[in-house]
């Protein structure tokens, strides 16, 4: 008995380095929780001043891929209509529809502008005035009605919003259509005097250089009254929202992304190529690590380095965060031993 105590601490040195040496085999999982987004989103927001601005952002990347925006003018009365709520989505297909009033107004006036010049160009060409020129003071006489009208409408308008009855926007739409209605007036009032006064050759000119600038003014408004609609750049779902600010948002399917925040104290025994495993999703098993971020997150106070992937799955995922494990390289107590020094001494 008192060999055995005098050697206790032998015994117990040797039966630790019989443990360390013997290459028993450790598994060596991380436990962790895993993020899915879609691969992609495109995201639809109101700015502060009445602006529609799309998102598309890239959550693999973690970047903004692309911006735009649907700017209208001040005095405008615009909407937008969401023609698919809460289902699927094909690449392409119109989400919701933003019309501009004043855009369609302006569509319009130059519409009748290009018949009025085209008219015009038939009376020039033809020489056969008199008639031209009985429509033409048609045109004029009610041009001064409709400036007239307006007259009144403004007057009225102006003193509602010195007391305060009406808003600035109302305001300045009834001083801007009377500023439009009297130069409408001024203008059929020079078409009737070319009329009446004989026309030249550079007058013809004129007239059909008039039609063509007013001709691709149209074709612009109508290009942009086209981009107005809200397409869809991906296979996705449609989710509306109750949110002033947000107005609807659509969620890639078939491509996901998962993000994997590990302690930066762990993070040195992860690489990529390893296999993720989910221990509560039945229509995921595992995946692969990718990639690893290049910037180290802060999370409540602590370091963590983030490691992803980027999956397809034919079965849509709903945002969550679910529990994985990282399955890590097996290893012996000696391994570990060696590892755990080189962390402490930073030895190479």
């Amino acid at each position: 008995m008192d060999n055995i105590k005098r050697y206790k601490w032998i015994l117990f040195l040797a039966c630790c380095l019989l443990v360390v040496l013997i290459p028993i085999k450790i598994t060596n999982n991380i436990s962790a929780y895993a993020k899915i987004l879609p691969s992609k989103e495109f995201v639809v927001i109101k700015g502060s001043n009445g602006q529609i601005i799309t998102h598309l952002i890239n959550n693999y990347s973690g970047i903004v891929e692309e911006i735009k925006t649907i700017q209208v003018d001040r005095e405008d009365f615009a909407s937008l209509n969401l023609k698919t709520k809460s289902s699927n989505i094909s690449k392409g297909d119109t989400v919701a529809v933003f019309t501009s009033s004043h855009t369609n107004l302006i569509i319009e006036e130059a519409k009748g502008e290009i018949y009025i010049q085209e008219k015009l160009l038939d009376a020039q060409l033809s020489g056969e005035k008199s008639s031209v020129i009985t429509e033409q003071e048609k045109i004029y006489e009610i041009s001064k009605i409709n400036y007239t009208n307006q007259e009144t409408i403004f007057n009225r308008a102006a003193a509602l919003y010195k007391s305060g009855l009406i808003s600035v926007e109302e305001y300045d739409l009834a001083k801007n259509l009377l500023a439009k209605l009297k130069l409408d007036e001024e203008k059929e009032f020079q078409n009737l005097l070319s009329l009446k006064s004989g026309l030249k050759q550079e007058e013809i000119s004129v007239t059909k250089g008039r039609i063509d600038i007013l001709n691709n003014e149209k074709k612009i408004l109508e290009d942009r009254a086209s981009s107005y609609n809200l397409i869809s750049p991906f296979n996705g779902f449609v989710f509306g929202s109750n949110s002033i600010d947000t107005l609807f948002s659509i969620s890639e399917t078939g491509s996901y992304v998962a993000l994997i925040p590990i302690q930066f104290e762990k993070s040195s025994s992860i690489n990529v190529n390893q296999k993720v495993t989910f221990l509560n999703l039945d229509s995921l098993n595992s995946i692969t690590i990718q990639a690893q971020d290049s910037q180290i997150k802060l999370i409540n106070g602590m370091k963590y380095v983030i490691y992803k992937s980027q999956f397809q799955i034919d079965k849509k995922l709903v945002n969550n965060i679910y529990e994985c494990s990282i399955i890590g390289e097996d290893t012996t107590i000696l391994e570990v031993i060696i590892k755990k020094i080189n962390s402490i001494f930073k030895i190479s």
